[in-house]
């Protein structure tokens, strides 16, 4: 017999969530974020072939992600019910 009590999650287990969405201050855009790796694939590369420092370079570069805007590229995002998105021009 299953019962219809849910089960409490680990702090271990790791839940998916989906992205907020974040305001853009330089096109005005509201969307979910694109994520981008920090560095050059090509600097990891190089790294990997040369020393032992590759193993360093990509993990940084895996750990520091940026949001960038999915219409314009900027950085800087913010939410978008924050008081930078409401001051912003055309907003509510």
């Amino acid at each position: 017999m299953q019962s219809n009590v849910p089960v409490p999650h680990s702090p271990y287990q790791r839940i998916a969530h989906a992205p907020e969405s974040r305001f853009c201050p330089s096109c005005g855009g509201v969307g979910e974020p694109k994520l981008e790796a920090r560095g050059s694939a090509v600097v990891e590369i190089l790294l990997w072939l040369t020393c032992v420092g590759g193993v360093f370079y990509s993990i940084w570069r895996r750990s520091n992600k940026i949001e960038r805007c999915p219409y314009c590229n900027a950085t800087g995002l913010v939410l978008p019910d924050s008081p930078a998105a409401r001051a912003a021009p055309g907003s509510r």
